[in-house]
């Protein structure tokens, strides 16, 4: 059933057979006891039928059950601003605002001067901007806006393009009105439709019969790349995005076999053509590594070959851009986990990269939690099946994803300084760490969102929160919020946990509290709870709730309560009162507030 969904996806079949499909996903689902509901309203001006049954399909099989609305057609505009109730009662998760240049209204005239065009393009962006903002206002939810694709037509020719009255120049400057917006507003993210057009093709994707006969903006065979790109989104703004690339070597970074060709007989760069593929491979999977991509290796070779394969003079990537490397003649299966178990993720943020359709079969039947793309064995192919398989969609590339090399790096080298201690307390004093705990702060947002919607295994409630209700949090005076930074002698570990709490009568409720794998065991918890104990005493709060809602990633944290000193109720629910007795648990890391 996966292979129907991998890109370059199985058009006929997912538009022929989509309620077989969508019964076997839902079933599978049931199945697994894993339903997450969401609930996707869709807002477009032409007919949004196809692609709202694309997005389900799409979505159930990610895990998603969802609830789809869809405004009336062309009635976008005024269901948002006008507010006919039938929207406001849906109270959806996620917005789409599915709009395509057919529905633009102000595009310019051939006699049109420059300020009536700009004029033109300010009103247009203007009405989109004032549907955002209403949906923010009303929602506190993600927005998922297109942008404009070009037409399929040019009576201008290439005037369209560079004179101020023509539609592309006209479609150029409304989109980057819109990047700019987004940039600027935390909770809108671009769905690039106009990448999607110039990739599938303008002429295949404009469909004059489509539309005349069905409202439909474009081919019909396009709306499963579009579906799949806007999953992708949501996929990334509720964190489940892959986050780890382990590649094989020989034959997948590079042509040949290292071990028995050497340095010399690899094919790598430029002088042949299947080199030059493997080097733009190589160079695109250095960019994915450089926006916070783990990247690792699990290979049937010898250390040295693979040390030996990325010390060729047209490498891009190097041995030390790799997190982890499993070189051995052990069962890739084995590697994996090894890789998972290291770096501290599941192996379901792991997307697996072999030449080899064997080890692909391998991995696929016996960790069918990886992805594990179906490549063939054409080097041409590769960089188009990563790329447009959208595994690590994200939202934004903050300066923790920056340094993820680092970090992991880091953490080897405490482990290293670990196996010289017999004592675990001697060993955290000897890192010499220190906190800052502090409130939340709007520099912090995205990386607070980040970190609740990515954590599963430090997450006590499994709640999830966008960037607009963490922002919205922030002067809510009902509401308490930490978030802690971790350094010591290594290097800076960055924002790696977040705690949320509500007040209510004298009493403070923990909605939420994260904390990222790559500072586990080293007491950062009892520094960021005996922090929490002295802002509850100075708000004159005399007790603390919590509950654990048992998933199957966190029962790292089952224990975590009772080792805090709470008490149980039942039900998963936890107390601690006398909080003017508490003594500080923390002995290990120096805080500042």
């Amino acid at each position: 059933m996966n292979k129907l969904f991998e890109y370059p996806y199985a058009i006929s079949l997912l538009q022929r057979k989509r309620k077989f499909i969508k019964k076997e996903l839902i079933s599978r689902i049931k199945e697994n006891n894993s339903s997450r509901l969401i609930r996707i309203a869709i807002l477009g001006g032409g007919n949004s039928s196809e692609i709202s049954q694309m997005i389900e399909l799409f979505l159930l099989q990610c895990g998603f059950i969802p609830e789809i609305y869809e405004s009336g057609f062309n009635r976008y505009y005024e269901e948002v601003i006008f507010d006919t109730g039938s929207l406001n009662k849906f109270t959806p998760d996620v917005v789409l605002i599915h709009v395509t240049q057919r529905d633009i209204e102000n595009l310019p005239n051939i006699y049109d001067k420059i300020d009536v065009v700009n004029s033109k393009i300010e009103k247009e962006f203007l009405k989109y901007k004032s549907i955002c903002e209403n949906l923010i206002l009303k929602f506190k939810c993600p927005i998922i806006h297109n942008n404009f694709e070009y037409p399929e037509s040019r009576p201008m020719g290439n005037l369209e393009a560079s004179s101020y009255c023509g539609k592309i120049y006209f479609i150029n400057q409304l989109n980057e009105k819109l990047y700019k917006y987004c940039t600027d507003t935390a909770s809108i993210f671009i769905n690039d439709l106009n990448y999607l057009a110039a990739s599938f093709g303008l002429h295949k994707w404009h469909d004059s019969n489509a539309w005349c006969n069905y409202k439909f903006a474009y081919n019909l065979d396009a709306y499963p790349f579009i579906a799949a790109n806007i999953v992708n989104i949501i996929k990334a703004i509720k964190g489940i995005s892959k986050k780890c690339l382990v590649l094989d070597l020989d034959n997948t970074l590079w042509g040949g076999v290292i071990g028995d060709d050497g340095i010399e007989g690899i094919l790598l760069g430029n002088g042949n053509p299947i080199g030059e593929a493997f080097q733009l491979f190589q160079k695109y999977i250095k960019r994915l590594k450089e926006r916070g991509v783990i990247l690792a290796i699990c290979s049937k070779n010898e250390i040295q070959s693979a040390i030996d394969g990325f010390s060729h003079p047209s490498s891009i990537l190097k041995f030390e851009d790799f997190a982890e490397v499993e070189c051995s003649w052990n069962s890739k299966v084995d590697g994996l986990k090894k890789i998972a178990s290291k770096l501290n993720i599941g192996l379901d943020s792991i997307v697996f990269f072999d030449d080899n359709p064997a080890e692909r079969k391998l991995i696929s039947d016996n960790l069918p939690q990886v992805s594990v793309p179906n490549i063939g064995e054409d080097v041409g192919n590769y960089l188009d099946i990563l790329d447009k398989s959208g595994f690590f969609e994200t939202t934004k590339v903050l300066d923790e994803d920056l340094k993820k090399i680092s970090f992991y790096k880091q953490n080897a080298e405490r482990n290293a300084l670990q196996l010289k201690y017999e004592n675990h307390h001697d060993f955290l004093l000897s890192l010499k760490m220190k906190a800052e705990i502090k409130n939340f702060s709007r520099p912090s947002v995205d990386r607070i969102s980040q970190l609740i919607n990515k954590t599963n295994q430090f997450n006590l409630t499994n709640k999830r929160m966008d960037q607009t209700i963490v922002d919205s949090l922030i002067d809510q005076p009902n509401f308490m919020t930490l978030c802690a930074r971790l350094e010591d002698i290594f290097g800076d570990n960055g924002l790696v946990s977040a705690l949320v709490g509500q007040i209510k009568d004298h009493c403070l409720y923990i909605d939420l509290w994260v904390m990222s794998c790559r500072v586990f065991s080293r007491n950062l918890e009892l520094a960021i709870f005996d922090t929490l104990i002295e802002k509850c005493i100075q708000q004159n709060i005399k007790k603390i709730q919590g509950v654990f809602h048992e998933s199957k990633k966190n029962a790292i944290v089952s224990c975590l309560y009772q080792q805090l000193g709470f008490n149980t109720s039942g039900n998963g629910t936890w107390e601690m009162t006398n909080l003017d007795k508490y003594i500080p648990l923390n002995q290990v890391i120096e805080v500042t507030k």
